[in-house]
């Protein structure tokens, strides 16, 4: 087969144009922009994960006072309210990644 049959593409040039627009409207697909929530979510979650360090903060000094840790069932309980903050604050900070990558 030569590279043009009666002015048309070959078999092989077909079928590598074709490959190209698959690649590049998948590639389209793949970034998708926000949707009307996830972007609502997005303009503020910045100031959520601000709030869930601010927490976190709170936790880790009151996990440090002396008077909690001198009492075992406050300290377990001190401790349960900052693995509760960590991960409520990695859930914002992933959930931004997310966004971020969809933008």
């Amino acid at each position: 087969m030569g590279i043009l049959e009666g002015g048309k593409l070959s078999s092989p040039q077909k079928a590598s144009s074709v490959a190209r627009v698959a690649d590049s409207a998948s590639s389209a697909q793949g970034k998708k922009k926000l949707s009307y929530l996830e972007a609502r979510e997005y303009g503020v979650i910045e100031q959520h994960i601000a709030s869930a360090e601010q927490t976190l903060q709170a936790k880790r000094l009151q996990l440090e006072d002396p008077s909690i840790a001198s009492d075992a069932s406050r300290l377990v309980i001190a401790q349960a309210e900052l693995e509760a903050a960590q991960k409520e604050r990695d859930a914002l900070y992933a959930r931004w990644v997310e966004l971020e990558e969809k933008k």
